[in-house]
């Protein structure tokens, strides 16, 4: 079943929130809503055990009896949890032996891969496994494969993977095509691992559906954010090397825009890698804090996606961004027609700093973060961040009952587009707060119906046709796609 399942199984027959849940386990709700979308796996029994008995508390308050013996829980629970273990350890396993065969270092597949050196450790120990394992499979096979076609090392590829793992009716070592070489490497990394749940399309629904705003905003302490504000900023720059640098450039970033007194504009745009960046929980909750305080200041922001990514790896950024759209104070874009080029850049505008990145694909931790705050740098940065928006297209709209008017005209415009009758109505059943459907002209509208209630009007064509197909193969129970027209 797997965890994250079993976890929204729960919730589902107890009828409670998050927060709920997660105050009655002891939890945080920020760490509990990864659980639910399998973001994360608790790493001990004793979480395991926190959990089971908020269900089980909870259960026997509300009288679901099924879920009220706290010992049965608990198996429950762990049982789906050590579901995927073995094929977390073969993945490890395989990776420590696909290194130590071809003698791949682990600063060069760290710095390949754009990951901690580390915390790539940690992976070949089997003391950590990825969130998303395919991703980083894929990375790991591409260096790999390169380093094997390259310097003639067919033969240990071949003592891994065995000499029937080529589809090519001949030798691996006599195979110098490296995209054929990694797509074999990545499918024996992953032999034995299931895909992991909720990925892609499904887990941004999913998270979407459990989403509470006002949990989120009352666990991240938006409310009771204090900001002091600096009456001069100091003229100043400096460059940054190294991922632990890389991250205190962005904080520092937002800090001196959100303690300013300027409160116009901010632009963000970054087509950077991003399993590299998030692979740091506090860099990630401190980066959230920061756009939150931009928006308490009352900041507009524009937010400039590069969506020429990995699917899932799209998914994902998109997913960490939904929270903040709901405030009302974002606006989303994306860029059409980004050549596939081997160079990634970062522009964030204020009116009072800047902050520009570059690197090359795939060496993110040889790039540079160059921070500035003097006039002639911000207005520099501020001209190439208008003209980055000038070729973005919106992503999507979002309408919100503390805007009446707006949000009548959309619902004006959707009733008129579902009268036509060719709207198809998406995942049906599959969710408790979320109305989907799909309509030809090429716009997916996702309203969610709890509180408080909001619509996305989604446009790019891209995230349209993964929602218009998505199919609800393991939330809540549901088989197949379930649609129907108006």
């Amino acid at each position: 079943m797997g965890f994250a399942r079993a976890l929204n199984d729960c919730c589902g027959q107890l009828g409670c929130s998050n927060r709920e849940l997660a105050e009655c386990s002891g939890l945080s709700a920020s760490s509990f809503s990864r659980y639910r979308s399998a973001g994360r796996t608790p790493e001990d029994e004793r979480t395991v055990r926190a959990i089971a008995h908020g269900v089980a508390t909870i259960a026997r308050a509300r009288g679901v009896t099924l879920l009220s013996d706290e010992q049965d829980v608990f198996e429950m629970l762990l049982s789906s949890l050590n579901e995927g273990s073995e094929a977390r350890r073969s993945f490890c396993v395989r990776l420590d032996a696909l290194m130590g065969s071809l003698s791949i270092s682990n600063a060069d597949m760290a710095r390949h891969a754009n990951v901690d050196p580390s915390y790539l450790s940690r992976i070949r120990g089997g003391q950590r496994t990825p969130s998303d394992v395919e991703l980083y499979a894929s990375s790991f096979a591409s260096l790999a494969a390169r380093r094997a076609v390259e310097q003639g090392l067919g033969a240990e590829v071949e003592g891994l993977l065995g000499p029937d793992a080529s589809d090519a009716g001949r030798p691996i070592s006599q195979i110098d095509d490296v995209g054929e070489v990694s797509a074999m490497l990545r499918t024996w990394l992953l032999s034995g691992h299931a895909p992991a749940e909720g990925s892609g399309a499904e887990r941004f629904l999913s998270y979407l559906d459990d989403f509470d705003l006002n949990e989120y905003v009352a666990d991240a302490r938006f409310d009771s954010l204090k900001i002091p504000v600096s009456p001069i900023v100091v003229p100043r720059s400096r460059s940054y090397y190294g991922l632990s640098e890389m991250r205190a450039a962005e904080l520092e970033f937002l800090k001196t825009t959100a303690t300013a007194r300027a409160t116009g504009e901010v632009i963000l745009y970054s087509n950077m890698p991003m399993a590299t960046m998030g692979s740091d929980d506090s860099f990630v909750r401190r980066y959230v804090v920061g756009i939150g305080a931009l928006i308490k200041r009352g900041m507009r922001l524009s937010v400039v996606h590069d969506l020429n990514r990995p699917f899932d790896e799209m998914m994902m950024g998109l997913e960490g961004y939904i929270p903040l759209y709901m405030t009302g104070q974002i606006s989303p874009f994306w860029l059409d027609g980004v050549p596939d080029t081997p160079f990634c850049q970062l522009i964030n505008s204020s009116e009072v700093a800047m902050l520009e990145a570059e690197c090359i694909r795939d060496h993110h931790t040889d790039g540079r973060y160059r921070f500035s705050t003097r006039r002639e740098d911000v207005e520099y940065a501020r001209r190439r961040a208008r003209q980055v928006l000038e070729h973005a297209s919106p992503l999507m709209e979002i309408y919100r009952s503390d805007d009446p008017a707006r949000l009548g005209r959309f619902e004006a415009a959707e009733r008129e587009r579902r009268s036509r009758g060719t709207g198809v109505r998406v995942g049906e059943g599959a969710f408790r707060n979320l109305l989907i459907w799909s309509y030809p002209e090429g716009v997916v509208v996702i309203s969610k119906t709890n509180d408080p209630v909001m619509h996305f009007e989604i446009r790019n064509p891209r995230l349209c046709r993964a929602i218009a197909d998505f199919s609800p193969s393991v939330l809540g129970g549901a088989s197949g796609a379930s649609r129907h027209h108006q």
